[in-house]
């Protein structure tokens, strides 16, 4: 992982933007708005602020050595570049109520409200599978 990157600021777009967002994301997991698609927007310009106030950094919005050299301090570095961020975090956070949630034998919906959710979401709740 190169430690020079480019500046970015608002109107640029591509993976150093994807790769900014992610690290955004890591270091301010209440920026649920902020979307990995590699367009630096208003919304990745105000969560650059937000982290760089946070580090007591120049709240400028463009993100430069200094700003990336704290972003990539994260403790989890290794494991976020692990699994690139993307279409997949969304469903993830979909997912995790439910991790652990089991149907009973045959199929059924058992006891666990979680299941019932599911089953009532997928419109499968009366149907019986054998």
């Amino acid at each position: 992982m190169s430690t020079t990157k480019p500046v970015l600021r608002e109107g640029n777009k591509g993976p150093a933007v994807r790769e900014l967002q992610m690290l955004l994301k890591a270091h301010l997991p209440n920026q649920r708005e902020l979307a990995t698609d590699g367009d630096f927007g208003s919304n990745t310009k105000q969560a650059v602020k937000a982290f760089q106030r946070k580090v007591n950094l120049d709240a400028d919005g463009v993100v430069g050595a200094n700003t990336w050299r704290v972003l990539l301090a994260h403790n989890q570095l290794e494991a976020l570049y692990k699994y690139p961020s993307g279409p997949q975090e969304f469903l993830a956070d979909i997912a995790v109520p439910y991790i652990g949630a089991t149907e009973s034998r045959g199929n059924r919906i058992s006891s666990d409200p979680r299941m019932r959710e599911i089953f009532e979401a997928d419109r499968l709740s009366h149907q019986r599978c054998d």
